[in-house]
Formats: C-alpha cells, structure tokens, sequence
C-alpha cells in the first residue's frame, strides 16, 4: 500500500474531485474508482477517453440505504420509506440499478446484464474478512494504515 501511495501524485479529496482532475485537468495515467463510476463515465464524460481495467478479484462495495426512525416518524412517512426500502430488494429495482451501472446480487439481474459486467470474483467484507469493524480498525483508526501513510 505504501509503494501504491506513494505513486500517487494528486490525492483528490473526493471522487468527484478525483474524476475532474482525472477527466477534465488530465492529471495522472490511473484513477481508482467504483464500478458503477466507472461504467457510468465510459458511456458518458468519458466515452472515447478512459478504458475500464477490472481486477479478477475485487471488494463488493453496495450502498447502504436505511430509514431514520425518527425522522420518518416525524414526518408522517414511515410505512412509505420502509416499503420503497423493500422495494430497492426487489428483481424490478435491481434491474433499474443494473442500467446506472450497480451490480446486481439476483441471479436472473445479473444473467440480464452478462455483457455489461466482467466475470469477476466478488469478495465481502463480512464473508471474506474479519468484518467492518476490524476493518475500520485496521485501516482508519489513530493506529490504521491510512494515518500511517504520508500526507499528499
């Protein structure tokens, strides 16, 4: 991680600033970035400039949705916000994901889509490592590997 790090001329602090200075300033030969970004961008912004390299094994990373109980109860809206949170786990939003770039874990999403994403093996935190909190422990606590590294 080290030798990757220090690599890395421009450490954006976010992705978006790490697309524009990628895409837009043509700073650096290599961006890492999400899937769905990337897949998102070479049909868009970067169509014709960015070629997409997939790593044979590589961390599922999806994104968390939750409702805020007491902000739902406040409002009025929670039998609404829970059932449009089950719905997000549904074959029919899988398959809306699927076209903005988000892998699907259905089975039948996924054979719909063969052609859009790379056979790859998919690791979890949960299953693959020792879980997010030893994760968050070894990466980002006082003592984690990114305070470790030197500031860019």
């Amino acid at each position: 991680m080290t030798d990757f790090h220090n690599r890395v001329k421009t450490l954006a602090k976010s992705d978006a600033d790490a697309q524009k200075a990628f895409l837009d300033g043509n700073e650096g030969d290599v961006w890492v970035t999400t899937e769905q970004k990337a897949l998102q961008l070479a049909e868009s912004a970067g169509k014709g400039k960015i070629e997409i390299v997939v790593p044979s094994v590589t961390l599922t990373v999806e994104p968390i949705v939750s409702v805020v109980d007491r902000n739902a109860d406040d409002k009025g809206i929670r039998e609404v916000a829970n059932a449009y949170t089950d719905y997000l786990f549904t074959e029919e939003a899988q398959t809306s994901a699927a076209k903005f770039g988000f892998r699907s874990r259905f089975a039948s999403v996924a054979e719909q889509n063969a052609g859009k994403f790379p056979e790859v093996s998919l690791l979890t935190v949960d299953d693959n490592l020792t879980g997010w909190e030893d994760l968050q422990q070894a990466l980002f606590s006082d003592s984690g590997l990114f305070k470790q590294l030197p500031a860019k």
